[in-house]
C-alpha cells in the first residue's frame, strides 16, 4: 500500500470552499498611494493542472490556499482567508464584532473587514480583538480594523497571551538583519508567482507589503482555564506558550461549539526549525498540548479552524485530526532522539526517518511548510548542538576556502563542471549543487557564467520536485541570483520596534553592534539616568565589550559622561537616522565626549563605532567580517544608498526563560511512570496463563501511593478496560492488544503483549480525566488485593 496521500481525496476541496460567501473582485489592495500591498490574482495559473515544474502535492496545497473570500464557519463565525498570509477571523456578538488575528498589513485587514461587512452588514462596531499568538501575521494589521481616532483607552479589549509584547519585539532586536534576508528566500518574494516560480510556501501563499502597527493589548491571558466574556461572546483560554510561538494560546467558543487552534494544528507540517532562522521549538511540549486541547475541548467542540488554512468539522473528525497532529510531533521528537542515542547523527536521521503509514497518508502531515527532514535536524540540534561528532567536522574551513581546495581536488573548475553535469544528467542533483556550490564559493567574483547556469540548473531541479514550499522559494530565488547577477535581499532594510523597547533592550541592540576590532582598546563607562523609568544604569565599554549594569540608588562615581534623559529620549539618540539631536539641556556633562551626540546609532545600513575619542562622522560599518550571503556566492554589505524596504519578521524566538534551580531538579509537577514488566508463566496444560508486574511511580493526588507494584493478567486488563468504558463515556478508551491463538507462551508473543498493555497502560493512566473520574484506575495499578469481581 502507497504510504502517500491519495490525490483523488477531495475532502479538502471540499472544506476548502464550504460556507464560502463572497470573493474579493478584484483580489488586489492597495495602500493611500496607489501601491501594491497584494495581489491574490497573481496566482490564477494555479487553477489549471500541475505542471512538471511543480511537486504535485504542493500544486494542490497552493490550489487550497488561493481559495479566497469571506466563509461562514458557522452562524456567527466568519473567516476571511486569502488576502495575506494568514487568516482573520470574525465572531459577532451582541453589540458588534470581535476580530480574531489581523493579518500582516493594515490594508489587508481593513479590506478583509470590508468584505465582511458588505456582506454582513455595516451596522457591527469592533468591540473586541484578540491576538492568538506573538507572529506578525497576527497583529500588525490590527490598526486596519479599530476606528479611526481610537486610543487604547480600555474601550475595546485587545487580548493576548502572557509574554505577548516581549515575544512580538525580541526576536527583531538583535537577529532582524540576518533573518531577514532568509525570510526573504523562504517565502519567495523576489521570484516572479508563476508555475516556474513561487507558488506559495505551504502556510499561505505569499506575505503583504502594506503599512503596519504594533497596538500592545489591554488584556493578558496568564493560565489555561481563564474564561472571558467578550460582548456577550464565551471564550475559554488553553495557553500553549513555546509551541509554534513563545506566546501562545488557543480557545474555544463555547457556546458555538467551535475551538480556534492558533496555528499549533495546520493543514501541513509545521515549523519545529525554520529555515529563516530561529530557537528551534519544542516539539515534545507542542505535542502534548495538542493533547491537553484534545481532552479540554475535543467532546464540546465540533470544528476546529486556525489562524492559517480552512476549518475541519465533525467532532470525530475534529479529534482524528487533532490525535493525528499532536503523533505527528510527538514522533519526530521521540525517533529523532531515539535514533541520535543509537549513534546517528541529524543528517542521518533525516535521511532514514519515515513517518508511520497513517500520518504519511494524511495531507494535513504532509511537509509543505516545516519537512521532515530539516525539523528533525532541528530537534537533533537542540539537543545535541551543531556538532555531528565527527573530528574531521571540529575545525572545519569556511565556505570560500574550502571550495578552492575542493576545486583544486577536482582539477580545476572545468573538471568539477564535467563531472557535475554527469551527476546531474543521472538526476543525482543534490549532488551536482553540492559540487558547484564549492566551486563558487571558492571563487564568486570568477565563476564562469558555464559555472553559474549549470548550480542555476541544478536549484531549479531540486526546487521543481519539492514538496516543501519554502525549500521550492529557497532553490529558485538562489538559481534567480545566479542567472541575474542580482544580490537578493540587499534591498531589505530592517528596523528595531524602538516605540516599544525598554532600556534594557535598547543597550542589547547597541551592544551587538559595537565593532570590536576598533573597540579593543577602548575603555571607558557612560552613565544613564532614565528618569521617567526611575532607574540608572552604567554601560562599560573594555575589551571590545559592552556590559550593562543597573545601579542602585545613587550609582557612585567612576564614570566619564553621565546622561539625565527619557527612554523616548534614548532611543531617538540610538535611532536618529539623519540628524543627531540636540542635547537636552540638563545634561551633566564631565567629560569632552559631547560628540557622543552628534554620532546616533544608524540601525539601518551602518553600524557604529562605539569607542573614543569620538569621531566627527558617523562611521560606516566594516563589512570585511561580514557573513556569506545565502546564495552560492557571498553577497556584499547593504550599502548606505541601497533603498529601503522595511517588513517584519514574520515569528518570533521561543521562549528564552531560564529555569530555576528547583525547576530543573526537583520533582516535575506532575510526574507519573508506569512499567510493564517481568512476565511470568503459571499452571500446565490449560491451565496455563501468564501475568505482568505494573510498576506505577508517581507523585498526582490522584494516587495513593508514590510508587507501587502488583501483578495482573491479561483477562484482569479486559475486566479493567470494560470497567473503564462504562465509568467513562466521555473518553474513548483504546484498545488491548488483541488475542493470540497459537505459540502464545511463546518469547515473542509474550514481549509482544507486554510492549502493547504497556502503551495501554501509559494512555489510561495518563489521562486527565480518568485520573480524576475513574474509581478503578488507582485501584487496578495500586492494589495488590484488587478484585475483578468486586466491580
Amino acid at each position: 500500500m502507497s504510504h502517500s496521500p491519495s490525490l483523488d481525496d477531495r475532502r479538502d476541496y471540499d472544506d476548502a470552499q464550504r460556507g464560502f460567501i463572497a470573493a474579493l473582485t478584484p483580489g488586489i489592495i492597495k495602500n493611500a498611494k496607489g501601491e501594491v500591498v497584494w495581489n491574490i490574482d497573481e496566482y490564477a495559473f494555479l487553477e489549471k493542472d500541475c505542471p512538471p515544474t511543480a511537486h504535485k502535492h504542493l500544486w494542490r496545497q497552493a490550489q487550497l490556499i488561493a481559495k479566497q473570500g469571506l466563509f461562514e464557519i458557522k452562524p456567527g463565525i466568519y473567516q476571511v482567508r486569502g488576502l495575506d498570509l494568514s487568516n482573520i477571523t470574525i465572531v459577532e456578538g451582541e453589540k458588534g464584532i470581535v476580530v480574531i488575528d489581523p493579518l500582516i498589513s493594515c490594508e489587508c485587514a481593513a479590506a478583509a473587514l470590508q468584505l465582511y461587512q458588505t456582506h454582513r452588514g455595516k451596522g457591527r462596531p469592533v468591540t473586541g480583538l484578540i491576538y492568538s499568538h506573538s507572529h506578525a501575521d497576527h497583529y500588525m494589521g490590527a490598526a486596519g480594523v479599530l476606528p479611526e481616532g481610537w486610543k487604547n483607552d480600555g474601550s475595546i479589549p485587545i487580548i493576548a497571551p502572557e509574554g505577548f509584547m516581549e515575544s512580538a519585539i525580541s526576536e527583531n532586536i538583535l537577529c532582524g538583519p540576518s533573518m531577514m534576508k532568509r525570510a526573504v528566500f523562504m517565502y519567495g518574494t523576489a521570484i516572479p508567482r508563476s508555475p516556474t516560480g513561487q507558488i506559495g510556501v505551504g502556510l499561505g501563499l505569499g506575505t503583504s507589503t502594506g503599512s503596519t502597527s504594533l497596538i500592545p493589548p489591554n488584556v493578558l491571558i496568564k493560565k489555561t482555564g481563564e474564561e472571558l466574556v467578550v460582548d456577550g461572546v464565551r471564550i475559554i483560554f488553553q495557553m500553549v506558550p513555546g509551541t509554534e510561538a513563545p506566546a501562545e494560546m488557543n480557545f474555544q467558543f463555547p457556546d458555538f461549539g467551535a475551538l480556534l487552534i492558533a496555528e499549533t494544528a495546520t493543514n501541513c507540517l509545521h515549523n519545529i526549525a525554520t529555515l529563516r532562522g530561529a530557537e528551534i521549538r519544542d516539539a515534545k511540549a507542542w505535542s502534548s498540548y495538542l493533547d491537553e486541547a484534545i481532552v479540554l475541548f475535543g467532546e464540546t467542540s465540533d470544528v476546529v479552524f486556525g489562524s492559517h488554512h480552512w476549518p475541519t468539522w465533525g467532532r470525530k473528525e475534529l479529534i482524528t485530526r487533532l490525535s493525528e497532529q499532536r503523533d505527528l510531533y510527538g514522533y519526530l521528537h521521540d525517533q529523532t532522539v531515539r535514533m541520535m542515542n543509537l549513534g546517528m547523527t541529524g543528517v542521518e536521521i533525516a535521511e532514514k526517518i519515515q513517518l508511520p503509514p497513517a500520518l504519511s497518508r494524511a495531507w494535513h502531515c504532509r511537509g509543505f511548510y516545516g519537512s521532515v527532514s530539516h525539523n528533525v535536524k532541528g530537534i537533533y540540534q537542540k539537543y545535541m548542538t551543531w556538532f555531528d561528532g565527527n573530528p574531521a567536522h571540529i575545525w572545519q574551513y569556511p565556505p570560500a576556502e574550502e571550495g578552492r581546495r575542493y576545486v583544486e581536488c577536482m582539477g580545476g573548475v572545468d573538471s568539477l563542471c564535467d563531472k557535475a553535469e554527469q551527476f546531474l544528467s543521472k538526476g543525482d542533483a543534490r549532488f551536482a549543487a553540492t559540487l558547484l556550490a564549492h566551486a563558487v564559493a571558492g571563487y564568486p567574483d570568477h565563476a564562469s557564467s558555464r559555472l553559474r547556469d549549470l548550480l542555476a540548473s541544478a536549484y531549479e531541479n531540486l526546487g521543481y520536485g519539492s514538496e516543501n514550499g519554502t525549500w521550492r522559494n529557497f532553490y529558485l530565488t538562489g538559481a534567480l541570483e545566479l542567472r541575474t547577477g542580482r544580490r537578493v535581499g540587499q534591498d531589505t532594510d530592517w528596523s528595531t520596534p524602538g516605540t516599544h523597547l525598554s532600556v534594557e533592550q535598547w543597550f542589547d541592540v547597541i551592544a551587538v553592534r559595537l565593532n570590536s576590532e576598533k573597540a579593543a582598546e577602548a575603555s571607558f563607562t557612560i552613565d544613564f539616568d532614565v528618569t521617567d523609568v526611575k532607574k540608572k544604569w552604567r554601560l562599560i565599554v573594555s575589551n571590545g565589550v559592552l556590559t550593562r549594569r543597573l545601579l542602585e540608588a545613587g550609582g557612585g562615581d567612576g564614570f566619564d559622561l553621565r546622561l539625565v534623559l527619557t527612554r523616548d529620549q534614548l532611543g531617538q539618540i540610538l535611532q536618529e537616522t539623519n540628524q543627531a539631536p540636540s542635547p537636552p539641556a540638563h545634561i551633566e556633562e564631565t567629560t569632552t565626549r559631547r560628540a557622543l551626540w552628534s554620532r546616533p546609532l544608524n540601525n539601518h545600513q551602518t553600524l557604529p563605532q562605539l569607542c573614543p575619542p569620538p569621531a566627527a562622522t558617523t562611521s560606516s560599518h566594516d563589512s570585511s567580517g561580514a557573513a556569506p550571503g545565502e546564495g552560492p556566492a557571498s553577497a556584499p554589505t547593504t550599502s548606505p544608498t541601497s533603498p529601503r524596504f522595511h517588513r517584519p519578521i514574520l515569528q518570533s524566538m521561543p521562549d528564552t526563560r531560564q529555569q530555576s534551580f528547583d525547576e530543573i531538579y526537583g520533582p516535575p509537577e506532575n510526574f507519573l511512570e508506569i512499567e510493564v514488566r517481568n512476565p511470568r508463566t503459571h499452571g500446565v496444560g490449560r491451565h496455563m496463563y501468564t501475568d505482568y508486574e505494573i510498576v506505577c511511580r508517581t507523585n498526582i493526588p490522584a494516587f495513593k501511593l508514590r510508587q507501587s507494584t502488583v501483578r495482573r493478567r491479561y483477562s484482569d486488563f479486559e475486566y479493567f478496560r470494560d470497567i473503564l468504558e462504562r465509568e467513562s463515556a466521555r473518553v474513548t478508551i483504546p484498545p488491548l492488544p488483541g488475542k493470540v491463538f497459537t505459540n502464545r507462551f511463546s518469547d515473542d508473543v509474550i514481549e509482544g503483549r507486554r510492549a502493547g498493555l504497556e502503551k495501554f497502560l501509559k494512555i489510561v493512566v495518563g489521562h486527565p480525566l480518568l485520573q480524576t473520574g475513574s474509581k478503578v484506575l488507582a485501584a487496578f495499578v495500586q492494589d495488590p488485593n484488587w478484585d475483578r469481581n468486586a466491580w
